[in-house]
């Protein structure tokens, strides 16, 4: 563009879009060209458009060009603003996908908090949350506590990749007794906890005969049991009224203790009188 001179006649430019130029080389014609619109009107200029143009609504000078030229800078400013809102849309719709994106990290990453890793089932921090409380709402509850049996020697023997196979079979099975009074979760290495809302004592022992039972009946191969295959000792407290301070999981724990002192594979049920019932006794 530097090898060429703007014709100075600002009615050549047109909306600032096309202007007259000519070669630099030849300084006598642009003199010529200026000096010959000088000399033109505006009247001449909008018949020499009427005799050269084919269709009169592109004409530049004639008595319909303002309109022309207000529509057109009409057009300009709603394209700009239409451009405009596009880009502001734009930019809402991608905050708005930030917002939910960033809304699923943190609710994944709530959700990874409380998860097990290794069988998917709610973790201690989760049990510890619910158990709080269930536990002061003023209704009967029942607490299970479920350890896998010689579950060391099981992993010495069979190495820690079984032993991880072995609990997702167990978790498996435990979230076959979930619903919405119950909850299984993974509490430590190889121990489980079951927390069973409103529900009556029976219940309770009814639910871990159960657990025992189905665990045994899978026979998962358990070289270094006295039992020959994979079993579990539970232990189960009930109250009728929630317990504000921790003598639900005092006495679960409890249970299990003396579940396990007595042979494992086997429930026992804490009562305050005393008395045990074993709904489940070894099969050999």
């Amino acid at each position: 563009m530097n090898k060429f001179a703007m014709i100075e006649d600002p009615r050549l430019i047109t909306y600032n879009d096309i202007y007259a130029i000519a070669n630099k080389k030849h300084p006598e014609i642009i003199s010529l060209i200026n000096d010959g619109l000088k000399k033109i009107s505006r009247e001449e200029l909008i018949a020499i458009e009427k005799d050269w143009l084919v269709h009169l609504d592109s004409a530049f000078y004639w008595e319909g060009s303002n309109l022309k030229s207000q529509k057109l800078r009409d057009a300009k400013y709603y394209a700009w603003l239409r451009d405009k809102y596009l880009l502001l849309l734009l930019i809402g719709l991608f905050a708005l996908y930030y917002i939910w994106r960033t809304k699923q990290r943190q609710n994944r990453a709530e959700i990874l908090a409380v998860t097990d890793e290794l069988t998917e089932l709610p973790n201690k921090r989760a049990f510890n949350q619910t158990f709080e409380k269930q536990k002061k709402h003023k209704n009967a509850i029942a607490l299970l506590f479920v350890d896998v049996d010689h579950f060391k020697a099981y992993n010495d023997h069979n190495g820690h990749l079984e032993g991880d196979r072995a609990l997702k079979k167990i978790a498996d099975i435990l979230k076959r007794f979930t619903s919405e009074r119950c909850r299984a979760y993974r509490i430590g290495g190889e121990e489980f906890a079951l927390v069973l809302r409103e529900c009556t004592i029976s219940e309770a022992e009814a639910l871990g005969s159960q657990i025992c039972a189905a665990i045994e009946g899978e026979t998962m191969l358990h070289a270094t049991s006295p039992y020959g295959h994979i079993t579990v000792s539970i232990g189960v407290a009930w109250s009728d009224s929630g317990s504000e301070d921790n003598q639900l999981y005092i006495h679960a724990d409890k249970a299990l203790y003396v579940a396990k002192n007595l042979g494992r594979n086997r429930i026992f049920v804490y009562k305050e009188q005393g008395a045990q019932k074993e709904d489940h006794a070894p099969s050999s």
